[in-house]
């Protein structure tokens, strides 16, 4: 527990020293046409460092520095997997929106989602406290948004789709026409995927794949929330050797509740879009 306190002290450190950068921020750009930050690169080395050090049995896998798996015993499993995305929303982080977070999330050995820490301090009702959300592994498991205890507050229940969010790439790979609530587009696959837990009035949301560094921390918050991750042919997501080695998933992935995630694969079809059609120029989400 002291662990997790003084992690999450650090989580903290990184979001704040990124808001007080992000006005003076200049943006770089990787071999993939992504965009990178210093700041990127300095929460990247400092989270990477602290993580070894207070767990020193866990492999750390960050967006920026790839893999690395404990010192003491290289060939065995690790007790934990640490995945790191030292700001999730780079591309609106550098235009000074402030849709962006810092996102850890934990995994066993097997690759199941058992904790999380999402720190956005630009995001919420509160511009003083921003938005934390912390779930540390271990039982019996509490989780704490702005460090109070988390309660559901939606119903389950099957009901219309009033509003969802989605990544800035559907318009590819879905017909949007049939849907007519309301479409929101944030940033950050993070907050995306984590609207319907943290936003009362979104229903679900759908983000077209990404990397585990995109997903890790907002499937364990979904699932201790009771909601569900899935593919658009309904099938959980479930982390795989593939994605700790740093491949991409080309999933539609689809977040909310059991109900609502089943409303949206009944409501949306696949885009017919010519591919010749399609943006030549990269954009993030």
């Amino acid at each position: 527990m002291i662990r997790y306190e003084e992690l999450s002290r650090m989580i903290r450190k990184c979001g704040d020293y990124a808001a007080d950068r992000q006005s003076g921020i200049c943006r770089n750009y990787k071999k993939d046409g992504s965009v990178l930050t210093e700041t990127d690169l300095y929460i990247d080395r400092l989270l990477v460092r602290e993580i070894s050090r207070l767990f020193p049995e866990a492999a750390v896998l960050s967006e920026e520095s790839g893999l690395r798996m404990p010192e003491c015993d290289s060939a065995s499993t690790p007790e934990l997997y640490f995945i790191l995305d030292p700001v999730d929303g780079t591309d609106v982080y550098s235009q000074g929106m402030p849709a962006w977070c810092v996102a850890l999330g934990i995994l066993d050995k097997t690759g199941n989602p058992v904790g999380a820490m999402v720190y956005a301090p630009r995001w919420g009702p509160d511009v003083r406290t921003g938005l934390f959300v912390r779930l540390d592994p271990g039982h019996p498991q509490i989780m704490t948004v702005n460090g109070i205890q988390f309660e559901p507050r939606k119903d389950f229940s099957k009901s219309p789709l009033r509003q969802i969010v989605i990544s800035s790439k559907i318009h590819k790979a879905l017909d949007l026409r049939r849907f007519s609530g309301k479409c929101r587009n944030f940033g950050s696959s993070i907050l995306h995927l984590l609207s319907p837990v943290i936003h009362e009035d979104i229903d679900a949301s759908i983000c077209t794949g990404g990397f585990i560094w995109d997903i890790a921390a907002a499937h364990s918050i979904l699932s201790f929330a009771g909601m569900e991750l899935s593919d658009f042919e309904g099938v959980p997501f479930s982390c795989s050797t593939a994605l700790l080695n740093g491949t991409e998933t080309a999933d539609i992935l689809i977040a909310g509740s059991s109900a609502n995630c089943k409303a949206v694969r009944e409501t949306f079809s696949p885009a017919t879009v010519p591919a010749t059609e399609q943006s030549p120029y990269p954009s993030s989400v």
